[in-house]
């Protein structure tokens, strides 16, 4: 009888065993087979995180970029606008002068406005349409340095462009070189000296391309500062405490 018990005892043992046995690997084969889904899963839900938060921060960076670039327009129309008013007795041919280039900024705020009216339809991640065209790219440099005059003069700094070539026509997109350039000739003007600066543009063709050079004499960057120039909204300490400024405009 003592016999007989153990024999059941170790058959109903070993049938534990087997099923625990058989148990355990039903839940790692399922474990295998649902841990790479599970991972999948939970990647593609990272993925589409990444993907909103990426989409707002373009959406953030657009708006950001727009408004940053009315600034430039607005000072310069104020600036005429305060010169014609101190003037008492301007002559018909300064206030057409100063007319047009209040209607030429008054276009280029327009343009901006527009851009963010149509926002659902940007093409890019800053939002603007590349719309080349084919001509005088010197011509175009002549009109964006007249307009950024008036910004220059309110410090009373010099502001003239030196052509190697009197023209070169090519095509280009006129509103990519109109921010860029307004933005580096805003910076020169920004880190010029009060008195003694001066900013010189110098346009050359050199090996079938334009260079574009943006000369001035302020306190320029340090080779630490030269690195993170392109990170939006990186300021170097030392002039995010001395100028007011948003680190996105390069």
């Amino acid at each position: 009888q003592e016999l007989a018990k153990l024999a059941s005892d170790y058959k109903l043992e070993k049938s534990k065993r087997i099923y625990t046995a058989l148990g355990s690997s039903i839940i790692v084969l399922l474990l295998i087979i649902l841990l790479p889904i599970m991972i999948n899963l939970l990647k593609a839900r990272k993925q589409r995180n990444e993907l909103q938060k990426q989409l707002e921060l373009t959406h953030l960076n657009f708006f950001r970029n727009v408004t940053h670039e009315l600034r430039t327009p607005l000072t310069i129309v104020i600036g005429m606008s305060e010169d014609l008013m101190e003037n008492e007795k301007p002559s018909m041919s300064i206030i057409q002068k100063y007319l047009a280039r209040i209607n030429r900024q008054g276009k280029v705020m327009l343009e901006l406005v527009n851009q963010l009216m149509d926002f659902n339809k940007v093409t890019s991640e800053i939002g603007l349409k590349q719309n080349y065209r084919h001509g005088d790219v010197i011509a175009h440099i002549a009109g964006i340095l007249e307009d950024c005059e008036e910004l220059c003069h309110m410090k009373q700094i010099p502001l003239s462009l030196a052509r190697y070539e009197p023209e070169v026509n090519m095509d280009y997109e006129p509103d990519f070189i109109t921010k860029i350039l307004r933005n580096l000739i805003n910076n020169a003007c920004k880190f010029c000296p009060e008195e003694g600066g001066i900013i010189r543009v110098t346009t050359q063709v050199e090996n079938n391309n334009l260079l574009v050079r943006v000369k001035d004499n302020g306190i320029g960057m340090d080779e630490e500062a030269c690195k993170h120039v392109f990170e939006p909204y990186w300021q170097s300490k030392d002039v995010s405490q001395k100028k007011s400024s948003t680190g996105i405009g390069l």
